[in-house]
C-alpha cells in the first residue's frame, strides 16, 4: 500500500490528476450491472473447496524469499520486488518471471490483447523506464453481455534491497496465483481479469497505465476488488477493513463481500468504510477517480472512522509495525488462517458476481495403469466429442512435481516407453474444445495405490 500525506479528498484528487492518476476524459464511466446472490451457491462451495491454504502459502513463501524457487531452470531466491529491480535484470528480483512460469505451468497461454484468454504482459513507460503489469483474462461465456470483473493486487514492494514484503503485498500477489489455479476448471458468464500491478509504491503507476491504455474497455467493468496488505492481525480479532469510498457502485461490491462472508460461514469481522480515507491509497484509487466501483481489502490499518457502518475492529488500529521494512516476513506479519479466509471471501465475491456457469466438466478423467511390461500403458474414459487430453508424469510419486509428458492427445490411451521405476506416477486432464477450460485432474496412478491430489504445479 502506498501511504500519502493526510489531504482532503479535493486536494488528493487534484494531486491524482497532476500525477496522471485522476479522471481520464477518454474513459466511459458507464458501469456494468452487478448481481450478487445472498444465498450460498453449490458451485461457489465447489470452487472454495478446491482452494488450498498450503498451496497459497507456498506461493507466498516463494515470492517473499523464504524458500528458493526454480526460475528458468535455476535455483533463485526472490529477495526484493522493488519495481525498478523487477525489470533491470536483477537476479534477486525475479518475481515477475516467477509469475509467468507459474501461469504457464497452469497451462494459461500468452496473449496479445486483454480480451483473449491467457496472460498479457502490459508494458508501460515511467521515468525513462519500461515496467510491466501482468493481466490474466478468463473470458466470460455470455455471448451478449461483455461484463468483466477485476481482481487486482500489486506485485511490487519496498524497501529496495532486502524487501520480503509479505503483507505488502505478497499476500495479494500470491492470492491471485491461487485464484488463477482454481478458476481454470470453471466457466463464468462474465469475464474475470486478474491483474498484478507494478509501480504501486512509486505512485500507482501500473494501475494508472492500465486505465490509460485499456480505459476504452472499462464501460463493461462490473467493478474492482483490490487485494492489498491484509494479513496482519496481532490482536486476533480476525478483523479487516473494506474501503468503499463514496461511490454507490462500490457499495454494491462491499455489500456483496459481506453477504459472502455470511453465506459461506467465514470467521471474519470487518470495518466497512463508506468514505474516502485520504491516506488509504492503493490501486483501486484510479478507478474511483474515473467513477468506477472498487473496494480495497486492507488490514485494520486505521483507527475508527466515522463512516464505518460496523465498528467491528474496535476503536484502535491494528496496523503492521513491519510495513515497508525488511522485517515484513511471513512469520512476523501474517495470520495465516485469517488471511486465507479473506482470500476465500474475495474469491467467493468475485465468482458470485461473475455468475458461475459450473465446472467445465461434470466429472474428472479416470486414469488406469493397464500394464508395466514391456511398456507402460495408460488408458482412460472418453470425456466427450472433440475433447483432447494432457498427460503429466512425475518421477517422485503422486506428490509431484509434475512435468508435461504429452499434449493434444485425441485418443484414450498412451504408451510410455520410459523404464518403470518405483516412484513413477501419472495424471491426466481433459481440455474443452475451446482450449480455455480444463477438467479437474484425474486420479494419480503408479505402482502404489492411486489417490486424489491437486494441481499440476510448476517444477520447483
Amino acid at each position: 500500500m502506498k501511504s500519502m500525506m493526510c489531504w482532503s479528498r479535493g486536494v488528493l484528487l487534484a494531486m491524482l490528476v497532476l500525477l496522471g492518476l485522476g479522471s481520464n476524459p477518454n474513459l466511459h464511466s458507464v458501469q456494468a450491472d452487478l448481481a450478487c446472490s445472498t444465498d450460498p451457491l453449490p458451485v461457489v462451495n465447489q470452487i472454495l473447496n478446491l482452494t488450498s491454504q498450503d498451496q497459497w502459502l507456498t506461493y507466498l513463501q516463494d515470492l517473499t524469499g523464504e524458500q528458493a524457487v526454480t526460475i528458468s531452470a535455476q535455483a533463485r531466491t526472490i529477495t526484493t520486488r522493488f519495481t525498478p529491480s523487477l525489470f533491470d535484470g536483477s537476479e534477486d528480483a525475479l518475481a515477475y518471471a516467477y509469475l509467468l512460469e507459474q501461469l504457464s505451468a497452469m497451462q494459461y497461454p500468452p496473449s496479445t490483447t486483454p480480451d483473449y484468454y491467457g496472460y498479457l504482459e502490459h508494458s508501460y513507460a515511467y521515468d525513462s523506464n519500461v515496467w510491466k503489469n501482468l493481466i490474466l483474462t478468463i473470458p466470460g461465456q455470455d455471448p451478449v453481455d461483455p461484463s468483466e470483473l477485476v481482481l487486482s493486487a500489486h506485485l511490487d514492494d519496498l524497501p529496495v534491497d532486502i524487501a520480503p514484503g509479505a503483507e505488502d503485498n505478497g499476500v495479494g500477489a500470491s492470492a491471485l496465483l491461487e485464484i488463477a489455479r482454481v478458476l481454470r476448471y470453471f466457466q463464468f458468464a462474465a469475464t474475470i481479469k486478474l491483474i498484478w500491478f507494478t509501480g504501486e509504491e512509486q505512485g500507482l503507476r501500473g494501475s494508472q497505465a492500465y486505465l490509460s491504455d485499456f480505459g476504452g474497455f472499462s464501460e463493461n467493468l462490473i467493478g474492482v476488488i483490490n487485494l492489498d496488505m491484509f494479513g496482519y492481525d496481532s490482536d486476533g480479532d480476525d478483523c479487516f477493513e473494506i474501503h468503499a469510498g463514496d461511490l454507490p457502485e462500490s457499495y454494491v461490491l462491499g455489500d456483496c463481500l459481506i453477504n459472502n462472508i455470511t453465506a459461506y460461514d467465514l470467521p471474519l469481522t470487518y470495518d466497512y468504510i463508506k468514505a474516502v480515507v485520504p491516506t488509504a491509497v492503493s490501486d483501486h484509487r484510479p478507478f474511483w477517480a474515473n467513477n468506477f466501483g472498487a473496494i480495497e481489502i486492507l488490514e485494520n490499518h486505521f483507527p475508527l472512522q466515522t463512516a464505518d457502518e460496523y465498528h467491528q475492529c474496535g476503536n484502535q488500529a491494528d496496523d503492521n509495525p513491519y510495513y515497508h521494512t525488511e522485517n515484513d516476513t511471513v512469520t512476523n506479519s501474517i495470520d495465516i488462517p485469517m488471511t486465507f479466509n479473506l482470500i476465500k471471501a474475495s474469491l467467493a465475491t468475485a465468482v458470485t458476481i461473475s455468475e458461475p456457469q459450473g465446472a467445465c466438466f461434470i466429472s474428472r478423467p479416470e486414469l488406469e495403469l493397464l500394464s508395466f511390461t514391456p511398456n507402460i500403458t495408460l488408458i482412460w474414459q472418453n470425456m466427450g466429442d472433440w475433447i483432447t487430453y494432457r498427460l503429466y508424469r512425475s518421477t517422485t510419486g503422486c506428490d509431484g512435481p509434475w512435468l508435461e509428458q504429452a499434449n493434444n492427445l485425441y485418443t484414450t490411451n498412451y504408451l510410455d516407453t520410459l523404464p518403470p521405476t518405483a516412484d513413477l506416477a501419472y495424471r491426466l486432464e481433459a481440455i474443452a474444445p475451446s482450449g480455455t477450460c480444463l477438467s479437474l485432474p484425474s486420479n494419480c496412478v503408479t505402482d502404489i495405490p492411486s489417490y486424489w491430489s491437486f494441481l499440476p504445479l510448476a517444477a520447483k
